[in-house]
Protein backbone atom coordinates (compact mmCIF):
# COMPACT_ATOMS: atom_id res chain seq x y z
CA UNK A 1 0.00 0.00 0.00
CA UNK A 2 1.01 3.47 -1.00
CA UNK A 3 0.82 6.20 1.56
CA UNK A 4 -0.23 9.42 -0.20
CA UNK A 5 2.58 12.28 -0.26
CA UNK A 6 0.23 14.70 0.06
CA UNK A 7 -1.62 14.13 2.87
CA UNK A 8 0.44 11.33 4.76
CA UNK A 9 -2.22 8.73 4.46
CA UNK A 10 -4.71 10.95 6.65
CA UNK A 11 -7.44 12.31 4.25
CA UNK A 12 -7.15 15.25 4.83
CA UNK A 13 -4.38 18.36 4.34
CA UNK A 14 -3.76 20.94 7.16
CA UNK A 15 -3.17 24.67 5.83
CA UNK A 16 -1.22 27.51 7.06
CA UNK A 17 -4.37 29.41 8.65
CA UNK A 18 -4.80 25.90 10.60
CA UNK A 19 -7.93 24.97 8.71
CA UNK A 20 -8.41 21.88 6.63
CA UNK A 21 -9.81 20.55 3.87
CA UNK A 22 -10.42 16.61 1.97
CA UNK A 23 -7.23 15.45 0.64
CA UNK A 24 -7.93 15.58 -3.49
CA UNK A 25 -5.47 13.15 -4.26
CA UNK A 26 -7.04 10.81 -1.87
CA UNK A 27 -10.91 11.09 -3.15
CA UNK A 28 -10.29 11.04 -6.38
CA UNK A 29 -11.17 14.93 -6.91
CA UNK A 30 -14.26 13.52 -5.49
CA UNK A 31 -16.31 16.72 -3.28
CA UNK A 32 -16.73 14.81 0.35
CA UNK A 33 -19.97 15.51 1.88
CA UNK A 34 -19.83 18.54 4.78
CA UNK A 35 -20.39 15.42 7.48
CA UNK A 36 -17.82 13.89 6.06
CA UNK A 37 -15.28 16.80 5.91
CA UNK A 38 -16.52 17.32 9.43
CA UNK A 39 -15.74 14.09 11.14
CA UNK A 40 -12.06 13.57 9.25
CA UNK A 41 -11.17 17.10 10.40
CA UNK A 42 -11.75 15.92 13.97
CA UNK A 43 -10.01 12.98 13.57
CA UNK A 44 -7.11 14.94 12.35
CA UNK A 45 -6.90 17.40 15.77
CA UNK A 46 -7.60 14.44 18.31
CA UNK A 47 -4.55 11.86 16.35
CA UNK A 48 -2.52 14.77 15.37
CA UNK A 49 -1.54 18.33 16.75
CA UNK A 50 -2.90 18.31 19.90
CA UNK A 51 -2.10 14.63 20.50
CA UNK A 52 0.91 16.29 20.14
CA UNK A 53 0.32 19.18 22.40
CA UNK A 54 -1.11 17.39 25.19
CA UNK A 55 -0.01 14.62 25.62
CA UNK A 56 -2.34 11.12 25.77
CA UNK A 57 -6.25 11.94 26.17
CA UNK A 58 -6.87 9.50 28.39
CA UNK A 59 -4.06 10.85 30.47
CA UNK A 60 -4.95 14.49 30.19
CA UNK A 61 -8.90 13.58 30.63
CA UNK A 62 -7.74 12.00 33.91
CA UNK A 63 -5.79 14.74 34.91
CA UNK A 64 -8.54 17.09 34.60
CA UNK A 65 -10.83 14.98 35.90
CA UNK A 66 -8.95 14.74 39.38
CA UNK A 67 -8.88 18.60 39.23
CA UNK A 68 -12.68 19.30 38.72
CA UNK A 69 -13.41 16.30 41.32
CA UNK A 70 -11.04 17.93 44.06
CA UNK A 71 -12.76 21.73 43.23
CA UNK A 72 -16.17 19.87 42.64
CA UNK A 73 -15.82 17.34 45.75
CA UNK A 74 -17.48 14.84 43.57
CA UNK A 75 -16.13 11.69 41.21
CA UNK A 76 -15.52 13.35 37.86
CA UNK A 77 -14.06 10.48 35.92
CA UNK A 78 -12.28 10.85 32.19
CA UNK A 79 -15.36 10.21 30.36
CA UNK A 80 -17.28 12.44 32.15
CA UNK A 81 -14.80 15.09 30.87
CA UNK A 82 -15.56 14.34 27.82
CA UNK A 83 -19.32 14.77 28.31
CA UNK A 84 -18.69 18.36 30.07
CA UNK A 85 -16.61 19.09 27.47
CA UNK A 86 -19.37 18.62 24.72
CA UNK A 87 -21.57 20.03 26.96
CA UNK A 88 -19.25 23.35 27.13
CA UNK A 89 -19.57 22.98 23.19
CA UNK A 90 -23.23 23.04 22.42
CA UNK A 91 -23.42 25.85 24.85
CA UNK A 92 -21.72 27.74 22.52
CA UNK A 93 -23.48 26.17 19.85
CA UNK A 94 -26.93 27.10 21.55
CA UNK A 95 -25.75 31.12 21.23
CA UNK A 96 -24.50 31.31 17.87
CA UNK A 97 -23.43 28.35 15.54
CA UNK A 98 -20.20 27.53 14.71
CA UNK A 99 -18.39 24.68 12.31
CA UNK A 100 -15.33 24.31 14.83
CA UNK A 101 -17.32 23.68 18.34
CA UNK A 102 -19.14 20.73 16.17
CA UNK A 103 -15.41 19.39 14.83
CA UNK A 104 -14.58 19.97 18.60
CA UNK A 105 -17.81 17.95 19.83
CA UNK A 106 -17.19 14.38 17.29
CA UNK A 107 -13.92 14.54 18.89
CA UNK A 108 -14.47 14.84 22.47
CA UNK A 109 -17.22 11.91 21.96
CA UNK A 110 -14.26 9.72 20.33
CA UNK A 111 -12.14 10.32 22.93
CA UNK A 112 -15.16 10.07 25.69
CA UNK A 113 -15.89 6.52 24.27
CA UNK A 114 -11.76 5.79 24.57
CA UNK A 115 -12.32 7.20 27.99
CA UNK A 116 -14.65 5.01 28.94
CA UNK A 117 -14.95 1.47 30.70
CA UNK A 118 -17.71 0.40 28.17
Amino acid sequence: MTICKLCDGNNYVKYEDGSYMTCSACTGGEDLMEREEILIEARALITGDRDAQYGNAADNFNRIAQGWSALLGVEISAHQVALLMMWLKMSRIAHKPGRDSFVDIAGYAALGWECSDA
